[in-house]
């Protein structure tokens, strides 16, 4: 009985070591936060960030990114997922089907019937200011459409270059399509994101042109080119030395990004703060952001299992290709998100509540999915031993 719990222990060590991230973030939030201790901005998102993309070019040959270059079908389907039928899947059917959630939270919260706000050109115009506040908090109807806003918003934006890598890996993915197609997706959505924003709720916003690409260049291209000329020299030097675990390495950076991601979400400001001032006024019903937290969850996992199915089933795309294309297309870009909602939101009263289905996704994604990647894993590995019995 013993042996077998290790041997339990020793294969799920991943998710029992996430549930003790999210403990010790819960039991100890404020060394873990963003601007504390640990200063999680620079050692987990920026180091972290660099070990994952400098094993990968470690690990990777040049001649299977220039072969994942070439997966046109895995690029469009990634593409037209993440920034065409999820942004229109929101705007027509989950922006409508939350706002009459929220409205039964709310009503039962007050103990009265509130009307869902129908969408309109001008309630969802992000400069239209809230009419009526209830102790600095917007009123049921305002903050229902400021979420909406949010929700649209988090639809619009493209996937994160890091956390889908890590999750490709522990998937036994093909890493170099998740590479392409992050970058590839974070490129687009400088153009993208601001024109579906403009179509879907009727206001321009701009992403910082060269600033997204220094970004890019420095977190993606840097560490990824000093990777192979890593593997090169080793190669050369001794190479033994690549049969290493590095790869083992993007896991407990991943585990670093869920404690500091989970430290942020329980950190409680100081009283007066204005840090403090900004989560008093997204304090919302809890039944509300039970029902936001359920349309999140349902939005990602519908997003993972169409591009599961289209791409198997349809486009009989590879296993390993199609589970880097699923994180690819269902995860969402924070460090897009929030300078976006910034340009569009940012002089509104009820920012703290349009941003907070963005800052509940991340979260929410991270950990669904990385729950997620040992069903996956074995998914991916049945199909390669299947392919390696036809061959």
């Amino acid at each position: 009985m013993i042996r077998r719990t290790v041997g339990v222990l020793r294969e799920q060590w991943f998710i029992v070591a996430m549930l003790a991230a999210i403990a010790l973030a819960h039991a100890a939030p404020e060394f873990g936060r963003s601007g504390g201790p640990l200063r999680p901005e620079l050692v987990v998102r920026k180091l972290g960030l660099f070990i994952i993309f400098w094993t990968a070019g470690l690990n990777i040959r040049a001649s299977q990114l220039a072969a994942a270059a070439a997966k046109v079908r895995v690029h469009l389907l990634v593409a037209l997922t993440s920034l065409a039928a999820v942004p229109a899947a929101v705007f027509w059917l989950l922006r409508p089907l939350l706002a009459v959630g929220l409205s039964a939270a709310a009503a039962a919260s007050a103990g009265g019937a509130v009307p869902a706000p129908h969408p309109s050109p001008a309630a969802a115009s992000p400069h239209a200011v809230p009419a009526a506040t209830v102790a600095g908090q917007a009123a049921p109807q305002e903050w229902i459409a400021a979420l909406g806003n949010g929700l649209l918003v988090l639809a619009c934006l493209p996937s994160p270059v890091g956390s889908s890598l890590i999750l490709t890996r522990a998937c036994a993915g093909n890493e170099a399509t998740s590479i392409f197609n992050s970058t590839l997706g974070s490129l687009l959505g400088i153009v993208a994101t601001p024109a579906l924003v403009f179509v879907f709720l009727g206001h321009a916003g701009s992403v910082p042109f060269i600033q997204t690409l220094t970004s890019l260049g420095s977190t993606v291209l840097v560490p990824l080119l000093a990777g192979q000329v890593s593997r090169l020299v080793i190669e050369r030097i001794r190479p033994s030395l690549l049969s290493l675990p590095f790869s083992q390495l993007s896991s407990f950076v991943l585990l670093g990004i869920i404690y500091s991601t989970f430290c942020d979400a329980f950190y409680v400001p100081p009283a007066g703060s204005a840090a403090a001032l900004a989560k008093r006024s997204a304090n919302l019903p809890l039944a509300a952001l039970a029902v936001l937290e359920a349309t999140l969850v349902g939005l990602h996992l519908m997003c993972l299992l169409l591009v599961r199915q289209v791409g198997e089933h349809i486009l009989g795309i590879e296993r390993a290709d199609n589970v880097a294309a699923m994180f690819s297309a269902a995860q969402k870009s924070l460090t897009l998100g929030i300078p976006m909602v910034n340009v569009l939101f940012g002089d509104r009263p009820d920012f703290a509540v349009v941003v907070l289905p963005l800052l509940m996704y991340h979260p929410t994604q991270i950990l669904l999915d990385s729950m997620l990647t040992g069903a996956l894993r074995a998914w991916v590995l049945a199909d390669r031993r299947s392919s390696t019995k036809t061959k």
